[in-house]
């Protein structure tokens, strides 16, 4: 492991895989990152987090029992609000997000767009997982499937058919989500 990383959980990638955010864990209320040449650790916000993404835009998203928060990936500032629900957000170009939100309808639950240039909040309940934006793709858990479907990103379309990329997945029941992750490359 990263040195002073030992108890850390829930780990995310800064965009340019130069430093690993976490949970400092064991209690700590603390979402840190490491650099992985320097080692050097930083403390993003003293709050602990369920899940988290590092946007392109210098923030991380994350999110807590109470709701979706935005703050600076350097540790300034206070974090700001975003969504009063919500788990597992990722990111979209241009400083957009996605999260997937659980709640008890069923009707309700499924994956949430928002971010600059959204005048309300998108809402796509056929997506009933988390999911990755990767190479002009959405992947995400459709029944005991991981699929892949185009998407355009700029007009949160989806623009193609599903590929099944596997069979059999499991998920958590719970929370519905799904241990996966993509890259673009």
């Amino acid at each position: 492991p990263l040195l002073g990383t030992e108890s850390g959980n829930q780990p995310f990638w800064s965009p340019d895989s130069a430093s690993i955010g976490y949970n400092a864990g064991e209690g700590a209320r603390q979402i840190k990152r490491v650099g992985i040449v320097d080692g050097r650790i930083g403390v993003i916000a003293e709050r602990n987090t369920l899940s988290a993404f590092w946007s392109t835009d210098g923030t991380v998203i994350f999110s807590q029992p109470d709701g979706l928060y935005r703050v600076d990936a350097n540790g300034a500032g206070q974090p700001v609000k975003l969504a009063p629900t919500g788990q597992f957000p990722g990111g979209l170009p241009g400083g957009r997000f996605q999260y997937f939100e659980w709640v008890n309808s069923s009707r309700d639950t499924g994956l949430r767009f928002a971010g600059p240039g959204l005048s309300t909040t998108l809402k796509f309940p056929s997506v009933q997982s988390n999911a990755v934006f990767a190479a002009g793709f959405l992947v995400f858990r459709q029944g005991s499937s991981l699929v892949a479907q185009p998407f355009d990103e700029r007009a949160l379309t989806f623009n193609g058919a599903q590929a099944t990329l596997a069979d059999g997945v499991s998920y958590n029941p719970a929370n519905l989500r799904t241990m996966f992750g993509a890259s673009a490359g």
